[in-house]
C-alpha cells in the first residue's frame, strides 16, 4: 500500500456529549457520552484507515493523562503514530450535540507548549518516515512553541524527496504554499483568510496567483464544494442529508479519503468527489471520521459535478 506521513501536531482527546435538548444557561444532563482520540491529524489517519486503500502514520505531540488515553485509543484502533512527549496536558475537545434541534457546539481547550527538543526530535523522525512514504499531509494548527518554520521545513523535505504534499491548514502555511505544494484543501473561510479576500470567486483565482499549487479543493459545509487545477473550475453539488448528527471531523475525512484516492491513481477531481461523499457519510455519525464506506460510496453517486 502507498504510505502517508500525517503531520498532526495538535491532537486532542475527544469527548462527545449528546443531549435530548440543550438549554443554554440551565443544568443539562447528557443522554450519552463517547470518547475517542481526535484532532485533525488523527481524524485524517482514521479516515485513511477506514477507507483502507493506503496506510497513514500520524506524527504528533502528546502530554499528560489525556496523552496516555490517546495512545491507548490509537492502539485499540490500530492507528499508526509517532508521538513525542511534552509537558503539560494534551487538550480535550468536547462536542456538545443537541439532538432535538440538531445544533452542534465544539469546546476546545488550550494546547500544551511543545518545546524545541521535542520539536527537533519529531522533525527528525518525520524526515526518516518520509523516505519510505509516498505523501505528506499537513493537517491543522500548531501547538504553542511551534512556529511556521516547522511546516515549511517539513514540506521542503518532502519536496526534496519528490513526495506528494497535501495541505489542510491555514496556520503557518503561507511561506510553504509560496514555495510549493501539490494540493491545498481547506474550507471557504480558510481560503478567504489565506488569500485576503471575502469573495470566494476572487479567492479561487488568487490562490493560483499567490501560491505555487497544482490543485485547490474547497469545502463549504452542505453548500457547493469547488475544485480547480488552475484552468478548469468544477462545482460539486452535495446531496442533502435527512439528519446530520455531527459535522465534526468531516473536513479531515474528506482530506484523508481524497489523498488516498489520488495516491491509488484516481483523477484528483474524482478523488475530491469520493472525499466529499465520505465527509457526508461522517455527518451521520456522532464521532469524527467514523463513517460507513458503503454509505460513502452510495452518496458518491448522488454528488453532481458541473463546470463553472
Amino acid at each position: 500500500m502507498k504510505k502517508i506521513c500525517i503531520l498532526g501536531l495538535n491532537p486532542a482527546w475527544q469527548k462527545t456529549l449528546t443531549f435530548e435538548q440543550l438549554t443554554y444557561g440551565a443544568v443539562n444532563r447528557a443522554a450519552d457520552l463517547e470518547t475517542i482520540p481526535s484532532g485533525k491529524g488523527i481524524n485524517f489517519a482514521r479516515a485513511v484507515h477506514t477507507w483502507d486503500k493506503t496506510e497513514g502514520t500520524v506524527y504528533q505531540f502528546l502530554a499528560g493523562d489525556a496523552g496516555k488515553k490517546i495512545r491507548q485509543g490509537l492502539w485499540e484502533e490500530n492507528l499508526s503514530h509517532i508521538s513525542n512527549e511534552t509537558s503539560g496536558e494534551t487538550r480535550t475537545c468536547t462536542t456538545v450535540i443537541s439532538a432535538g434541534d440538531g445544533i452542534v457546539t465544539e469546546l476546545i481547550e488550550p494546547s500544551p507548549f511543545a518545546g524545541p527538543m521535542a520539536a527537533g526530535q519529531l522533525f527528525r523522525q518525520l524526515c526518516t518516515g518520509l523516505e519510505q512514504a509516498d505523501a505528506l499531509a499537513i493537517c491543522g494548527t500548531c501547538p504553542p512553541g511551534i512556529n511556521e518554520y516547522f511546516y515549511t521545513k517539513a514540506a521542503a523535505k518532502a519536496r526534496e524527496l519528490g513526495k506528494f504534499i497535501l495541505v489542510d491548514s491555514c496556520q503557518y502555511v503561507q511561506t510553504l504554499l509560496e514555495e510549493g505544494a501539490d494540493l491545498l484543501k481547506v474550507n471557504r473561510e480558510e481560503i478567504c483568510k489565506l488569500t485576503g479576500t471575502d469573495d470566494l470567486a476572487e479567492a479561487l483565482k488568487l490562490a493560483f496567483i499567490q501560491f505555487k499549487i497544482r490543485y485547490l479543493a474547497i469545502t463549504d459545509g452542505p453548500a457547493s464544494a469547488w475544485f480547480s487545477n488552475g484552468k478548469d473550475l468544477i462545482r460539486y453539488s452535495i446531496p442533502s442529508l435527512e439528519k446530520v448528527v455531527s459535522p465534526i471531523g468531516c473536513g479531515d475525512t474528506c482530506s484523508g479519503v481524497m489523498l488516498s484516492e489520488i495516491l491509488t491513481g484516481t483523477d484528483p477531481a474524482e478523488a475530491f468527489r469520493f472525499g466529499l461523499a465520505a465527509a457526508s457519510a461522517n455527518c451521520l455519525t456522532p464521532m469524527p471520521a467514523q463513517f460507513d464506506p458503503d454509505q460513502a460510496k452510495e452518496l458518491y453517486g448522488k454528488i453532481t459535478l458541473s463546470y463553472a
